[in-house]
């Protein structure tokens, strides 16, 4: 299997026309038709950059170019140029185009055409695009992980769920599994499903910078952990990657995976009882691509998935997915425990108790080691 993964190349760096270095300010002309000088400089001051200079000319002996002259130094923007105000006029989905541009140039008594402007704007976007190469994956190596937002039918109610999804990237295996929180017990306890179902750990798990399991970004790019995910690390000997902020083409693999297997698998909307119904559906259809699903040399999922067993490291026993707190029981022979109230035993009035709550349970302990279960809600 092949994915993708941006090159960023430093600065707009490319090559003029005359097949030396230069920058995507350095091109004068925008298909052929030379730019009049007010008119090209005026462009590159509202897209906030300017162009590169190579060399002197009579009319301009320091070498220094008319963009530095006006106060715009190399790869910098001054306090008053139009780039700068640009800044703060644009905010968000609120983008300055490239017919605003015109209409903001022609204002300014520039005599210039809209077709000429868009063109100019075009390749200034064209050059500072990211390029992006073909990736292969190792066997056993990488899997991916994440969570995507679906609708399901449980008891004639159609309700929002989440979808916990992981895929190994080698053999294009998918384990997916339907919660009722996107929280972080539903994110630990989807990767121990999908553990058991592979019967193996991937080497390396891909992440976005999600709240389970990212505190926050360090300096250098080093992730600060959360307690609980970084002990399900710790048990799986697993290493975690995570993706630039921002940028969830860094795992373009199960983000492609995520949003054919909402068209696919999950439409119609999945109807039935309960969830875990919905849920075992969903995994026998996924299981069935083992000998259906091929890849572009003809392989199915389940011989390339045979191919990187070897590769994976063992599977120790099960993670415990679950949060660990106390619930102090009312008069009234309850507690309450994440916004849900649970009855328990009229002796246990009073007390504080251990409460362990899972994705789908939870359990009420006594302080004579007693378990009281409970479904989750």
């Amino acid at each position: 299997m092949a994915g993708l993964r941006s090159v960023v190349a430093p600065g707009f760096a490319g090559r003029d026309a005359q097949g030396g270095p230069g920058t995507c300010h350095s091109s004068q002309s925008v298909g052929g038709r030379p730019l009049p000088t007010a008119d090209r400089q005026r462009i590159w001051d509202f897209t906030g950059y300017r162009p590169e200079v190579r060399g002197r000319s009579s009319a301009d002996p320091e070498g220094i170019g008319a963009a530095t002259a006006a106060g715009v130094g190399q790869g910098q923007r001054s306090c008053g140029s139009p780039a700068r105000r640009t800044a703060q006029w644009t905010g968000g989905k609120q983008q300055l185009t490239a017919t605003r541009l015109h209409e903001l140039l022609v204002g300014e008594s520039h005599r210039v055409g809209v077709t000429l402007v868009k063109e100019a704007v075009a390749e200034w976007k064209r050059r500072r695009r990211e390029v992006f190469v073909p990736l292969t994956y190792r066997p056993g190596d990488l899997a991916e992980v994440d969570f995507f937002e679906v609708l399901v039918e449980i008891g004639g109610t159609r309700r929002k769920a989440w979808l916990f999804l992981m895929r190994l990237m080698y053999s294009g295996r998918d384990f997916a599994w339907i919660y009722e929180r996107q929280d972080q017990i539903s994110f630990l306890d989807g990767h121990v499903r999908a553990f058991a179902h592979f019967g193996a750990v991937p080497g390396r798990l891909a992440y976005d910078n999600l709240r389970a399991a990212v505190v926050r970004i360090l300096v250098g790019g080093e992730r600060a952990l959360t307690p609980r995910f970084a002990a399900l690390a710790s048990h799986y000997l697993f290493e975690p990657c995570f993706c630039r902020p921002g940028e969830g083409h860094d795992k373009g693999g199960v983000e492609a995976r995520g949003k054919a297997l909402r068209r696919q698998a999950l439409v119609p909307i999945p109807s039935a009882p309960t969830l875990d119904a919905i849920n075992q559906t969903l995994l026998a259809r996924m299981d069935a691509r083992l000998e259906t699903g091929r890849d572009l040399a003809g392989q199915t999922i389940g011989i390339r998935f045979t191919e990187e067993t070897p590769h994976f490291r063992s599977l120790p026993s099960a993670f415990v997915a679950e949060a660990t707190t106390i619930g102090t029981v009312s008069p009234r022979a309850l507690v309450r425990l994440e916004g849900a109230v649970y009855s328990v035993p009229c002796r246990w009035a009073g007390l504080d108790l251990i409460a362990r709550i899972g994705a789908t349970t939870v359990t009420i302990v006594g302080r004579d080691g007693t378990r009281r279960p409970r479904n989750h809600g």
